[in-house]
């Protein structure tokens, strides 16, 4: 088994190819905001489009206290 890791797809849609078990290709979107479990070589492939948890999290508190300050 391939570990995983989850990210956040950070500003522009993520398309991910998925290969049915038929072997059948089709691509997957996921908009911005959206979990995405990645291996380890698929994280690389998307690192622009991708941030951790933890990124997402600091830049989801930093928006909000700068759309809430006057």
């Amino acid at each position: 088994m391939i570990d995983s890791k989850v990210y956040y797809v950070r500003t522009l849609p993520l398309h991910k190819e998925i290969i049915d078990q038929d072997g059948t290709k089709s691509l997957q979107a996921y908009k911005p905001g959206s979990k995405i479990e990645l291996s380890e070589e698929e994280a690389l492939k998307y690192q622009h489009l991708i941030e951790t948890e933890q990124q997402f999290n600091c830049r989801q508190s930093n928006t909000t206290i700068k759309k809430g300050a006057k």
